[in-house]
């Protein structure tokens, strides 16, 4: 009888008190509400980038990250410079420049496709991005296998002792292995290094063959993975 009292028949003033404007309980089911939409809209994005809709622009926010963090020293320049049109008219080639600490130019032309392009046409792409930003060194850094004819060019391939293409993961859904990107990146700067060096400061024969043991080694590197791919 106390119980019913305070409570009413059947805890109606329980519910009363609940359901009122006023009651703390509708400021938390609001917020729990917001919080809710929140989640959902996460699990949207989420699920709008396992659908790759937007995993161009990701690659190209991704790279430009991995650059500045690991791969830029503190006395180089990194500019973003996609959407800006360069030397060449119209021309928008070469989504970065790097400007070293010793004034080296390096473009960097960022690509994420699901067609290979032939290896003339990367030659060629590559080309237009070294005049199109006047650079001295151009490097087209391909997210997965998909855009680059492996069998003639593999995973590390070189134009001309100036421009280069580098393949940074197998698929789309594989990791991406950022250690080519510093494979790429270093190369471009020790082939920058080579063609400006002064006789009586760098050895620039020095420079040649140690960067061609390097590329014995990756090209050795590229053999093992080929050969490991029909491993059952």
């Amino acid at each position: 009888e106390s119980l019913q009292s305070h409570l009413g028949e059947e805890g109606e003033f329980i519910r009363e008190a609940l359901d009122h404007d006023e009651s703390p309980i509708n400021d938390v089911n609001e917020k729990i509400v917001g919080l809710r939409d929140e989640i959902m809209k996460e699990e949207g994005r989420e699920e709008e980038y396992r659908l790759g809709t937007q995993k161009g622009d990701d690659f190209e926010d991704q790279l430009e990250a991995m650059m500045q963090q690991r791969f830029i020293g503190p006395m180089d320049d990194l500019e973003s410079t996609g959407t800006q049109t360069g030397g060449k008219g119209d021309s928008k080639k070469g989504d970065f420049v790097i400007t070293t600490n010793t004034g080296q130019r390096i473009a960097i032309e960022a690509k994420r496709r699901t067609q290979s392009m032939s290896k003339s046409n990367i030659g060629e792409y590559l080309e237009n991005t070294l005049q199109n930003r006047e650079a001295d060194y151009a490097i087209m850094v391909m997210r997965n296998t998909d855009g680059v004819p492996t069998t003639k060019m593999g995973w590390f391939h070189e134009f001309d002792r100036e421009r280069l293409c580098v393949v940074l993961s197998e698929d789309p859904d594989t990791d991406i292995e950022w250690r080519f990107l510093a494979f790429a990146y270093n190369w471009a700067r020790a082939r920058v290094a080579q063609s400006q060096a002064d006789t009586d400061d760098i050895d620039g024969d020095a420079i040649n063959q140690e960067l061609e043991v390097i590329e014995e080694q990756i090209s050795n590197f590229e053999s093992v993975q080929n050969t490991a791919r029909t491993i059952r």
